[in-house]
């Protein structure tokens, strides 16, 4: 999760996140992933891995990040039915929730 944390922290000091960059963290973790995931976590790698090598806009990698930490709650046993879309990426990100929210929807 560190790796994940500094990627879109980056936004907070005005680089932005490529989906290259997304994508070589994940590789570097797929081994645990495929050891100690749940389900969700394992489709949330699957979804990315089938991502177009030219990459995602950057409001599919905020939503893939989004999916990313809630999953990661939803394994620790997280709820999350009252934070709103874009709530949790936005803490890593220079944009307030709502801004985050109407980037990637609902």
């Amino acid at each position: 999760m560190n790796t994940f944390s500094q990627l879109f922290s980056a936004d907070k000091v005005g680089k932005k996140i490529t989906p290259h960059q997304l994508m070589k963290a994940v590789i570097k973790h797929r081994l645990d992933i495929a050891v100690w995931a749940d389900k969700d976590l394992i489709e949330w790698w699957l979804k990315l891995s089938n991502q177009p090598q030219s990459g995602m806009q950057n409001e599919e990698a905020l939503r893939m990040g989004e999916s990313l930490i809630r999953a990661i709650r939803k394994e620790l046993g997280k709820d999350d039915s009252e934070i709103e879309t874009g709530h949790l990426i936005a803490l890593f990100l220079k944009e307030s929730p709502e801004e985050v929210t109407k980037k990637i929807g609902s």
